[in-house]
Order: structure tokens, then C-alpha cells, then sequence
């Protein structure tokens, strides 16, 4: 079967197939990778927990920073997405794949923890690192050469936790042939406190009361930080929302704070 027959296999199957059966169709893969990644999370806190509850407590501060590179990626990923999906509804092949490779190659991020860090030499004299970047899907190590490895050594220590925007650039001008350059290495612990801008705790009408206030309230007083904190209600009955800004508190985004929200049912929140 040729590319050709593929796609329009594909595209009779999103335009023909019954939409209830389509959907839980393309929902399984994602509910079963969301699964294993939520078991995976909870065997590693449990084992981390083993360790030291400051192990246990490091592993909640990490969550927090690993929300906001999800939150990176999903700017780029959602929007992306849905024009992508317009292109191929249009059967526009051609502006589809143009619009993944623009959006995958606009910015790559990724972050964890440094568990190595080996400083050599290469065959022509020029100082080159390998560095071992973990995180909670697993680790991989990163190659720098010549000036990349100047700049950044610095910053590529065992044991911080690092955070990493780069981008694929092409190689002496042939698209056929890619360079990893790396843009920025920062903490992630100054991205948190630099980048995070704005954090809305999303709460359903139904569930206001003195008791859910009075506990925001003591939360957000005992988490400072730069974030503006906003509060968006939303009533299900007539399907609309109340976004409402703190004009005088600003927060940090604190473990307790996310864990909180993550805990009742009713409630989300979304970090810009």
C-alpha cells in the first residue's frame, strides 16, 4: 500500500466512521498512555518515599516545575494541532506537514535533573560534554561540541535541575541534514520564578463555600511568589465563566497549592 492509499484510507475512516465510535477509537491510545504514566508516577513516589520524606518532598517540588514545561509544550502542541487538523480535513497534505514541522521545530524544551556530567576532548583538540539529563520518563544524555560546551558547562553541574530551550537548525543551509542548537540553559527553579506569569484556579460554582474559600485563602497568603493569581467560575447550568484577579496577591505556585486543586474533584487550574 502506498503513502497515497494510506491517507485517503485515513481520511475516510476520520470523515466516514461514526463520531462515537471514532472517538473512543483515537481516546484509547491516549487514556492507556496517560494510565501507565500516572502508574509509573506513583510507583516512583512510593520507592522515592522509601528513601526520606525530604526525597518524597523533592519529588513533589519537581512536579510543580514538570507542570510548567508541560505547559510550554502544550502552547505550541494544541495550537499547532488544530490547524493541522484543518489542513487535513481539507485534504491540504502539503500545509499540514508544513505545519508540523514548523511547529515541532519552533522550540524544542525539555528538563530534569543532572546525574552525569563527562568533560573530554575531541580528535581535533576542541572541548566537547556529555551531559545525563533524568527526568520522570527516563534520561537520556545530551553531546556538546566547541562553543555550546563553553558557553554552558558552567551551568551543566551533577545534581541541579536544569531546564532547556532549543531548536533544529539546518546544517550548511540543506534541510536534509539537522543541528541540535541549543538556546537557553536555565534552573528550574529561576524559570518557575521568572516565566510563570499568570495561574488560574478554575472552580465550579456549585462548590463555593466558606470552607473552600477560607482554604484558597490560607494557601495563597503562605505562597509567595510572582505569579498573578486569578480565579475563573464557572456555572455549568447556563455555561458560563467569571474570571475574577486578585489585585493585591500574587503566588508562587507552591506543591501544596497544585496538590490542593489536583484533589478536588470540581476544581482546575492553568499556569501561563
Amino acid at each position: 500500500m502506498t503513502s497515497d492509499d494510506r491517507s485517503a484510507l485515513q481520511f475516510r475512516r476520520m470523515t466516514e466512521t461514526p463520531i462515537p465510535q471514532l472517538v473512543l477509537s483515537l481516546a484509547a491510545p491516549t487514556i492507556l498512555s496517560m494510565l501507565i504514566t500516572s502508574i509509573y508516577n506513583l510507583a516512583d513516589t512510593f520507592f522515592v518515599g522509601q528513601i526520606s520524606t525530604s526525597a518524597s518532598g523533592a519529588v513533589g517540588v519537581v512536579s510543580s516545575l514538570m507542570a510548567i514545561i508541560q505547559a510550554l509544550g502544550f502552547m505550541l502542541g494544541h495550537g499547532a494541532g488544530s490547524i493541522i487538523s484543518r489542513s487535513l480535513g481539507s485534504q491540504n497534505t502539503d500545509a499540514a506537514t508544513r505545519f508540523a514541522s514548523t511547529s515541532f521545530f519552533t522550540a524544542l524544551v525539555f528538563g530534569g535533573i543532572i546525574t552525569g556530567v563527562k568533560s573530554k576532548f575531541t580528535k581535533t583538540g576542541k572541548p566537547c560534554g556529555f551531559v545525563t539529563i533524568e527526568d520522570f520518563e527516563g534520561s537520556g544524555e545530551l553531546a556538546l561540541f566547541g562553543e555550546d560546551w563553553g558557553n554552558w558547562r558552567g551551568i551543566m553541574v551533577e545534581g541541579s535541575t536544569i531546564f532547556v530551550t532549543a531548536k533544529c537548525v539546518s546544517r550548511y543551509g540543506n534541510s536534509n541534514y539537522l543541528d541540535f542548537k541549543i538556546s537557553t540553559v536555565e534552573y528550574l527553579q529561576t524559570v518557575k520564578e521568572n516565566r510563570l506569569e499568570k495561574f488560574t484556579i478554575i472552580v465550579d460554582s456549585t462548590v463555593i463555600d466558606e470552607t473552600l474559600v477560607n482554604d484558597i485563602k490560607t494557601l495563597v497568603e503562605n505562597d509567595e511568589g510572582k505569579a498573578q493569581l486569578f480565579l475563573q467560575i464557572h456555572d455549568a447550568e447556563t455555561k458560563t465563566n467569571v474570571l475574577l484577579r486578585a489585585q493585591d496577591r500574587t503566588v508562587g505556585v507552591s506543591r501544596e497549592l497544585i496538590q490542593f486543586v489536583n484533589d478536588h474533584p470540581k476544581m482546575s487550574y492553568q499556569i501561563n
